[in-house]
């Protein structure tokens, strides 16, 4: 039976990489716990814009389902996912934004509200690319880069590769934001 989904404080569990395009986390939902961010470089808890208001993100624990492709480790020491391996992913920012919108569409079940995340949901979290902010799209477009909204839009491991290039000849940000998908059934 479905139940609200709040698991408290559990962790331990190695967090879910998405590593190469395509990579894919199909797992269920065993709850979450909303905490603060933390900077990887200072390990320093992250604040808003304002300085005083914590930065949150949530952190979903999920056991891994088939077609799960995403890994654990690190990229030089990638470990698969088993089947009904238990993972994390941490979800902040535009990221976290999609999770919400995503639970809006969720329909009534087993007596909870219509849009109501429930352990047991499935969740499929895709990693479809890359963007990166730019202040001058016009150069970007024409050195090859897609453009929509102000941002680069880098769909392939190799316009990956030519953006890092680019902005490492040039001094600039060699870190695109990932882009996933996230659906939750």
């Amino acid at each position: 039976m479905a139940q609200q989904a709040d698991i408290g404080g559990i962790s331990g569990f190695p967090f879910a990489k998405f590593n190469e395009c395509g990579d894919t986390l199909h797992g269920a939902y065993g709850g979450g716990v909303i905490r603060q961010q933390n900077d990887f470089s200072t390990q320093k808890p992250k604040f808003k814009a304002d300085g005083t208001t914590p930065a949150n993100e949530l952190v979903g624990h999920f056991v891994a389902l088939p077609g799960t492709t995403a890994k654990t480790g690190t990229p030089d020491n990638p470990i698969d996912i088993a089947q009904m391996d238990r993972v994390r992913l941490a979800f902040s920012g535009f990221k976290w934004g999609q999770v919400i919108e995503a639970t809006k569409a969720l329909p009534a079940y087993a007596g909870f509200k219509a849009g109501t995340m429930c352990s047991g949901d499935i969740w499929t979290v895709t990693l479809v690319g890359w963007s990166a902010e730019t202040d001058n799209p016009a150069a970007a477009k024409s050195a090859g880069f897609t453009v929509v909204e102000g941002r680069i839009v880098i769909r392939t491991q190799e316009a990956k590769d030519a953006y890092v290039l680019a902005q490492s000849r040039r001094g600039g940000n060699t870190n695109p934001a990932k882009d996933f998908t996230i659906e939750i059934r």
